[in-house]
């Protein structure tokens, strides 16, 4: 009996004292009004000595000055929002620091017209999480010009379950939701991304060695150069080993005549576009550029572009410029629709690049169904610098398209194309009906 009296008391002990421990920002000073300056009791939460510091419920926290994320701290946003003075350049700065967890918090951004403003700079920061928070702007025409932005070395990140909304900008550098440079197993799952039509460049944007990123189940609307882009400069690292699967992807007006939905350019190597759906994404839907001319060591390497849906596309289903050893294999491509004169269209083109000129090495092209594409003249487009080594094979082809090659040596259309086209049932009529004129005549 004693025992648990002692045990109860113990239980009750620790309750209150976990309870004391619940540290609210008003407790150095913040009002939470919206107008006053909160930067100050912010950043004293953020320095203290408590692991989980808490926002209170619902109210408001204008900031004006920047705040610095502390190691081994978990903030608790309970639906509360800080909004970002129009005069702040960067809400949340982290550098060199690890173990840091957001969650449940509105952060709004003011900027304008181009001006530069970023929710978060990382540098050096490992395992970073932001969950089931907003990122916007606090009015339509204003917004966070980079929303996560890692300048270097952000392993372990992660990123869930979050809205990105007008996260805005059209010059370089701007306009991404998130932008990762030389960061390591990133995980970024589960995310809203909306822009404005044309006033955003990038979702997301893997670059400069980023590698073992695995992006998933993300539902991405209207950005103009590219949903998610994945970038290496030659004398960087390769950008490498990321996984991009069961994203849905819709609108983009495709700025850039070569950017795709989604786009792999420049030393991006093994990398894995699989089961994302792609639905009127503009010039493109999946776009593999290397340049191996100017640049020999921008190749593209062994990338797998697997079972994707692409419907609605001006240009090309998928295109590679300059890329080795690509396989594309059970994608379907759908309602390919020209709309250039100076553009011969196809639902799936392998180029040598007209700007770069580069080639494409060991590309195989396989068990792709290119159907419903009644105003695409080609299915599968080759040109001449492509090697002799491509191979071709079971994709599913309708008869009113045919294939182009400009190389040699590349099986023409397979027979799994022409017998699974919606002309089948005519040809097993006609088959059967000389069959029975011929057997007739031998009787």
């Amino acid at each position: 009996m004693k025992f648990k009296i002692s045990t109860l008391f113990f239980i009750l002990f620790f309750c209150v004292y976990s309870n004391a421990q619940k540290i609210m920002v008003e407790s150095f000073g913040a009002k939470g009004d919206g107008k006053t300056d909160d930067s100050k009791a912010l950043n004293a939460l953020f320095r203290s000595k408590y692991r989980d510091c808490f926002l209170t419920k619902n109210k408001v926290y204008r900031v004006k000055n920047k705040l610095f994320l502390n190691s081994n701290k978990v903030i608790h946003g309970n639906n509360a929002t800080l909004i970002c003075d129009e005069s702040l350049d960067t809400l949340f700065y982290g550098c060199n620091k690890k173990n840091i967890v957001l969650r449940d918090l509105t952060i709004l951004g003011t900027s304008k017209e181009n001006k530069k403003q970023i929710a978060f700079w990382l540098k050096n920061v490992n395992s970073f999480s932001l969950e089931n928070s907003k990122l916007s702007g606090d009015k339509f025409n204003s917004g966070f010009s980079l929303g996560v932005f890692c300048y270097s070395e952000c392993d372990n990140m992660s990123l869930v379950n979050n809205l990105f909304n007008n996260i805005k900008g059209t010059v370089s550098g701007s306009g991404y939701a998130i932008h990762t440079k030389d960061s390591k197993k990133v995980k970024i799952f589960n995310n809203t991304f909306r822009a404005n039509k044309g006033d955003s460049r990038h979702a997301i944007y893997l670059s400069a060695g980023t590698q073992n990123a695995h992006v998933k189940g993300n539902n991405i609307y209207n950005y103009e150069c590219g949903a998610i882009s994945l970038y290496s400069y030659y004398y960087q690292k390769p950008t490498q080993n990321n996984l991009l699967e069961q994203n849905y992807i819709y609108g983009g007006t495709n700025k850039f005549e070569f950017d795709g939905s989604i786009t792999i350019f420049q030393n991006c190597n093994n990398n894995i576009i699989k089961n994302n759906t792609i639905i009127k994404s503009g010039a493109y839907g999946i776009v593999l550029s290397g340049d191996t001319v100017h640049i020999p060591m921008s190749k593209c390497l062994n990338n797998q572009i697997i079972g994707n849906k692409i419907d609605s596309c001006t240009n090309a289903g998928i295109a590679t410029w300059g890329a080795h050893f690509t396989k594309i294999r059970e994608n379907e491509i759908s309602n390919t629709n020209w709309n250039r004169k100076d553009l011969t269209l196809c639902a799936l083109g392998v180029y040598d690049d007209c700007n770069y000129k580069g080639n494409n090495e060991g590309t195989e092209v396989i068990d792709n169904i290119l159907i419903k594409n009644p105003n695409c003249k080609y299915a599968i487009r080759v040109w001449a610098n492509t090697k002799d080594n491509f191979k071709e094979k079971g994709n599913e082809i309708e008869l009113n398209m045919k294939n182009q090659y400009f190389t040699s040596n590349i099986n023409p259309l397979s027979i799994k194309g022409f017998l699974s086209t919606n002309k089948l049932p005519v040809f097993l009529f006609c088959l059967v009906l000389c069959t029975g004129v011929i057997w007739k005549m031998i009787r």
